[in-house]
């Protein structure tokens, strides 16, 4: 096949040249909308985890803390490993 491209004078290739710049064209357009909707997609359901989380820090209660937290997590220091039981 290669070798029959090669024996096409350039007038009979330039059609094919056309075609695909045009055909390069529109999948540029196509992605460039793709990229677009999913942008939106995803910044929508960025959107809805925040608004659901708002709304479970909204309707949870206090909580009471335990006791017992106090005896294993330390407090001067949150990023140490906790003392374990």
């Amino acid at each position: 096949m290669s070798e029959n491209w090669h024996k096409l004078p350039q007038e009979a290739k330039s059609k094919y040249f056309e075609l695909a710049a045009k055909d390069k064209e529109r999948f540029r357009k196509e992605n460039e909308a793709y990229k677009k909707k999913s942008l939106i997609s995803k910044e929508s359901n960025k959107e809805n985890e925040n608004l659901q989380f708002a709304q479970v820090l909204n309707n949870s209660e206090p909580q009471e803390l335990d006791p017992s937290f106090l005896d294993i997590f330390d407090f001067d220091s949150p990023c140490k490993k906790v003392k374990s039981n």
